[in-house]
C-alpha cells in the first residue's frame, strides 16, 4: 500500500510501481465532508523516478542507469504524525560535481534544511553524512544529476539545458544527436540563451570558451561546427545543417567563478 489519507492534509504525488494502480475511498455517516478529487497521467518509466514512502522501515536504493533520461529525482518519507525518522546512509557515492542529494525536513524542496549539511543542505562524496533525524514525521530528498543530451528524431522537436528555466553553477557536459530522415535538412534554432560570457578579448568564441553551445553538421560533436556561441547574442538565426543530423553540444564550466546559468532553449526542424 503506497498511502492511507484523511483529515485535511494534502498527500504528496504518488507514483505506481507498474502500470496499475488502486485507489479506495472510504467514508460513514459521522463526518460531514466533500471528499476529495484527484488527476492521474501516464509517465514513462524510463523517465520518471518520483517515489513516496510510507512503511515504518524500508530502503531506498538511487540507481540510475546510463540509458535513463534523468536528472531529477524526488523522495518523500511521510509517516504518521506521531513518528519521526531516522535515515541512515549505507552506501552513497556520489560526485559533487555530477550529483547531489538535498534533503529537507519537510514535504518539499522548500521546507527547512538539515543544519551543517552541504550549501542547500545537499550531500555528495566531498560532503558526506552517516545519519540523520528528522524534526518532524517528513523527509524530502531530491536527487539531481548533471545526466544530459541524448537522441531526437521526428519532424520537430525542443531541447535546453538540464536546469533551463532556473540557474544552476553545476558542470555540465552535454550532447544532444539529432537525426532525420534521410534527404532531408535540419533547421536549429535558439529561442532563449543565457550570456554565456566565454568570448576572449576579441569577443572571439575560441576553442578555449568555458562555456559554450556548438551545432556540428553531423553524428557526433567532433563533425564540423558551423556555429558556436559563447557570449551574449543580440539576434539567434537559425542554423541549417547539410545533411539530414545535427549534433548539438552544450559546455558549462560550473564554480563560482561563471556564476550561475540557466543555458539555453531551442528547438529543431525538418526543413
Amino acid at each position: 500500500m503506497h498511502g492511507r489519507f484523511c483529515g485535511t492534509f494534502m498527500p504528496p504525488s504518488i507514483l505506481s510501481t507498474g502500470s496499475q494502480l488502486t485507489v479506495v475511498f472510504k467514508s460513514d455517516r459521522s463526518v460531514n465532508g466533500a471528499g476529495f478529487s484527484a488527476r492521474w497521467q501516464a509517465v514513462d518509466a524510463q523517465a520518471d523516478c518520483h517515489r513516496t514512502f510510507t512503511a515504518s522501515s524500508g530502503e531506498i536504493v538511487i540507481n540510475i542507469e546510463p540509458a535513463q533520461r534523468i536528472t531529477q529525482c524526488d523522495y518523500l518519507i511521510a509517516l504518521p504524525s506521531t513518528n519521526r525518522i531516522l535515515l541512515k546512509f549505507e552506501n552513497f557515492s556520489s560526485p559533487c560535481n555530477e550529483a547531489t542529494l538535498t534533503i529537507k525536513n519537510g514535504v518539499n524542496d522548500q521546507s527547512p534544511g538539515f543544519g551543517g549539511l552541504y550549501r542547500d543542505s545537499e550531500i555528495c562524496d566531498d560532503h558526506p553524512v552517516k545519519e540523520l533525524r528528522s524534526q518532524g514525521n517528513r523527509i524530502f530528498m531530491r536527487l539531481k544529476t548533471t545526466r544530459c543530451g541524448g537522441r531526437l528524431g521526428g519532424l520537430s522537436g525542443a531541447l535546453s539545458s538540464p536546469q533551463y528555466p532556473l540557474k544552476d553553477s553545476r558542470t555540465l557536459n552535454c550532447d544532444w544527436h539529432i537525426a532525420v530522415a534521410a534527404g532531408n535538412r535540419v533547421r536549429f534554432t535558439i529561442t532563449m540563451m543565457d550570456d554565456l560570457n566565454s568570448a576572449d578579448t576579441s569577443g572571439f568564441c575560441s576553442s578555449f570558451a568555458p562555456n559554450y553551445i556548438d551545432v556540428a553538421d553531423g553524428p557526433t560533436a567532433t563533425a564540423r561546427v558551423l556555429r558556436r556561441y559563447c557570449k551574449k547574442e543580440v539576434s539567434l538565426p537559425s542554423v541549417d545543417s547539410e545533411t539530414n543530423e545535427l549534433t548539438i553540444r552544450y559546455r558549462q564550466h560550473g564554480g563560482s567563478h561563471f556564476g550561475s546559468l540557466y543555458g539555453f532553449l531551442a528547438h529543431y526542424v525538418t526543413g
